[in-house]
Order: C-alpha cells, then structure tokens, then sequence
C-alpha cells in the first residue's frame, strides 16, 4: 500500500469519514419522515371525504381543521380553544376560541375570530355561563 492511499478508505479522504450519520440516526429520521407523510395523507384524505379533523383536548377544549365549499368561498377554516380562566378539574373554566381562515376564493374577506365562553360542570355535563367576564383595569 503507497502512502498516498494509508489516509482513505473506500476512496474517501479520511476527515470525510467523520461527517458521516450513523445509521441509528438515519434510520430514526426515515421512520419520522414516514409518520409525517402518512399523518399528511391521512389529514388529507379525512379532509376530502368528511370534510373535518376534530382532534379532543380534555372535555372542553378541541382543535378543529374543516373544509369550506360556500358558493363564492373555497378554502381551510381552523378553530382551537385554551382555557383562560378556571379549570377544568375545578367545575368552572373560560375557553377562548380562536377562528382563523385561509381562503383561496373568496368573494370577500372573511374576518378571524375570537370568542370567550365561560363553562360549569353540572353533574356529567358542561353547561354555558355566558361570555367571559371583560378582564379588569
């Protein structure tokens, strides 16, 4: 063996060597890229044939992905809710609901929202107070 050849292996120099990924790592981001790819196509196709995601956070709370197909509106509606007040746990919780929309027809803008709602447990159920109480000075 010549000395030009002693420092690489496989035809490599031998800092390139160094900078290759292990194969754990590499097989650990294949797997993810995979999970995200069928978790895209499955959003998709729930999106196509039901028109909804609903994904539950606790009893009140949901982060929620539906199609809109109004004549003169086309696009993506997304709603999620937060307590801001109480807790769940407690019996007496405040949701703010935000409402974004990502039109791509649209006859015209459609504003976001929000809304607070205020929640009491009686027994099994939830049932509305009313709004929010406007925060104080």
């Amino acid at each position: 063996m010549s000395d030009s050849s002693a420092g690489t292996e496989a035809g490599l120099p031998r800092r390139e060597q160094g900078r290759r990924i292990p194969p754990a790592l590499g097989c650990l981001g294949s797997l993810a890229l995979g999970l995200a790819c069928v978790a895209g196509f499955y959003l998709v196709v729930t999106l196509g044939l039901q028109g909804e995601v609903r994904v539950p956070r606790g009893e009140l709370g949901e982060l929620r992905l539906w199609m809109i197909r109004e004549p003169g509106y086309q696009g993506l509606g997304r709603s999620s809710t937060r307590v801001v007040q109480g807790s769940e746990r407690s019996g007496r919780a405040c949701l703010m609901t935000s409402i974004r929309f990502s039109l791509w027809e649209a006859e015209e803008p459609i504003e976001d929202l929000e809304t607070c709602e205020c929640y009491a447990k009686e027994g099994d159920q939830w049932s509305s107070r009313g709004e929010c109480p406007a925060p104080g000075p």
